[in-house]
């Protein structure tokens, strides 16, 4: 509970009318089952004489004004309820899409090379958990709160005006309860197993969707299809079990509401008949009877309303299980820390040196990729990596990047150990082009701008020396649009060489000390080579 109030921290300023207003609403439903019940027992006053029949009126009048009362603090309670709520909702929503995501982007790469942070997984959380955690601070909660406060009101009016009555009823609303609390824990257990089969069935159409032309060369599209469709067959499965067991509690907890109604009617019944000596068990009237009973029915519906919110309520919290994890995971290479020996890009020489490097996968422990290998570049110093595939040449680039530490061994720039270099000031003077360029959905001239380095704006000099250094110039330079020409998904439309030229483009015009190139000439001609 205490961390769901530390993540509604910055809304407490709307929370707080929310729950007011919330609370207000929780009462307005006995107070008009009270006004009701008086209303009703009005009209078996006597009316045969003038002044009865005038009295009558006047109680009538009396009771519609405070009906007429109770709508209009209704509506402002509602009101207050459902904006101040939905507001803090949505702010809620933004930011913990905002912080997850940035949590996401803080991790290192060997945080999603594991199965449960795949992309389709990661982007399926990001969209589904914020929008569950909503009903923290959204009008769900307003909704619980309300339904809480209908609840107690109504068992104390109950028991206040007729004890007898008011405390079976209480004492059954369990009963009801317990049974929803079933329903609900059916649920829960297979919305939590169809999740994980969900997420397995969201990253074949991410993947298959991502290599759409894949799919169609191998004309694999119906066994894509089949393999989709045979991950949600399981899910429909268990979901099915868990709604026809649910189906049978929730049936039982609706029956158990009637069941209370006829006892109070029936009780209510037997103890209104006058006794030997013209009074009834505990001064029972029917005014009373009407109050117990309609104090009953609005708690027990309060109570049945609540519990179907419990299932969004659990997914809820286990959304915000899943975020807080996200937002409290430190990488060890952490993007976003402040540690290590600043560097000044300028100040570098770019001396790389490789001291007998030992390393293993942390996804794939036990297999060894790199066993000691020792190297040394030399400012301006082209090495060139030759071997087979799969002998360690992009992960030896990924380790002069950072991406990974060595199990073994150390690697060098200017004779500091990566480890201790600050790690923002690390990969500002080194450039990375691999073999798959990734290009974003902005023009031209804003993915190749995307090299230069944060809070600064290259000048169209710049830019353009970049382009021609990368043979990429002239080809922009014919395009109608220019630098200006947009990239729409994923640079589609440009050949591989133009593309990976722009990356190229993009890592030059960073002007790095240290330029890393894992096969980013292999999409093109001899000539651009």
């Amino acid at each position: 509970f205490g961390k769901i109030v530390g993540l509604n921290r910055p809304e407490l300023h709307l929370v707080v009318p929310g729950v007011v207003g919330s609370f207000v609403s929780g009462c307005s439903m006995p107070s008009m089952g009270i006004v009701y019940a008086f209303a009703i027992g009005t009209i078996f006053l006597p009316r045969s004489t003038e002044a009865e029949r005038n009295f009558l009126t006047d109680r009538a009048d009396f009771f519609a004004l405070w009906l007429f009362i109770i709508a209009i603090v209704s509506f402002i309670a509602n009101f207050l309820k459902s904006y101040m709520f939905g507001l803090a909702g949505e702010r809620m929503t933004r930011r913990m899409r905002d912080q997850s995501f940035r949590a996401m982007l803080r991790q290192s790469p060997a945080f999603f090379d594991e199965d449960q942070n795949s992309t389709g997984v990661l982007c399926s959380n990001l969209s589904s958990d914020a929008q569950n955690v909503v009903v923290l601070s959204g009008s769900l909660m307003g909704s619980i709160i309300e339904f809480v406060t209908n609840i107690a009101v109504g068992c104390a009016v109950g028991i206040g005006f007729y004890w007898r009555i008011g405390l079976i009823n209480t004492a059954l609303l369990p009963l009801s309860i317990y049974a929803n609390k079933l329903r609900s824990d059916i649920i829960n257990k297979g919305s939590s197993a169809t999740k994980v089969y969900y997420e397995s069935s969201a990253q074949v159409a991410c993947e298959a969707v991502s290599a759409l032309r894949t799919v169609a060369v191998l004309t694999r599209e119906e066994n894509v299809a089949e393999q989709y469709a045979q991950d949600l067959q399981l899910p429909l499965l268990i979901g099915t079990d868990a709604a026809v067991k649910g189906a049978f509690f929730y049936a039982i907890s609706q029956a158990f509401s009637f069941w209370t109604f006829a006892l109070t009617f029936w009780l209510g019944g037997n103890w209104l008949y006058p006794r030997a000596d013209g009074t009834t068990v505990g001064g029972l009237t029917l005014t009373k009877l009407f109050v117990v009973f309609m104090s009953n029915v609005y708690a027990t519906l309060a109570a049945g309303r609540a519990l179907t919110l419990v299932p969004d309520l659990s997914k809820a919290v286990d959304s915000t299980r899943s975020i807080l994890t996200h937002l409290r995971r430190v990488p060890v290479i952490d993007a976003w820390s402040d540690a290590g020996v600043r560097v000044a890009p300028h100040a570098v020489k770019g001396h790389v040196r490789f001291e007998n490097v030992h390393f293993e996968y942390p996804s794939r422990p036990g297999v060894p990729v790199l066993r000691g290998i020792t190297l040394d570049a030399a400012p301006g110093q082209f090495i060139a990596l030759v071997g087979a595939s799969g002998c360690g040449k992009s992960t030896t680039i990924q380790l002069a990047e950072r991406f990974y530490d060595p199990t073994q061994g150390r690697i060098t720039i200017d004779g500091t150990d990566l480890r201790d270099m600050h790690l923002h000031d690390l990969r500002s003077f080194v450039s990375l082009v691999s073999q798959e360029p990734s290009l974003y959905n902005m023009s031209i001239r804003d993915n190749i701008t995307l090299g230069f380095p944060p809070n600064q704006t290259p000048s169209t000099e710049q830019i353009e020396r970049a382009a021609k250094d990368a043979n990429i110039h002239d080809f922009i330079a014919s395009l109608p649009q220019g630098y200006d020409t947009p990239l729409a998904n994923k640079g589609l439309g440009l050949s591989g060489g133009q593309k990976q030229r722009i990356a190229i483009a993009r890592a030059l015009i960073r002007q790095p000390r240290v330029l890393l190139l894992d096969e980013a000439t292999s999409a093109l001609s001899s000539q651009d080579e």
